[in-house]
């Protein structure tokens, strides 16, 4: 089923706010929801590559993701 202009236009604005959101991150926190979302690593993974802890890695996408709900949720109030 092809998309209306209507819900293409959406989906661009929504992926435009969503990477202004991802770029006010700190560099750690994007490298960290990169490498899991993007390049499917483990936090195990992540750890090894970054010379941290697994905790470490799981705080830091943890606060990642809250930084970006919390972005988000005033867009879309």
């Amino acid at each position: 089923m092809d998309k209306s202009p209507e819900e293409m236009y959406l989906e661009d604005e929504q992926a435009k706010i969503l990477s202004e959101a991802v770029s006010m991150l700190e560099e750690r926190q994007k490298l960290v929801l990169s490498l899991y979302y993007y390049e499917e690593l483990t936090l195990k993974e992540i750890a090894a590559a970054l010379d941290v802890s697994v905790s470490r890695v799981s705080q830091l996408k943890t606060m990642a993701l809250t930084a970006l709900r919390s972005r988000l949720s005033s867009v879309y109030l």
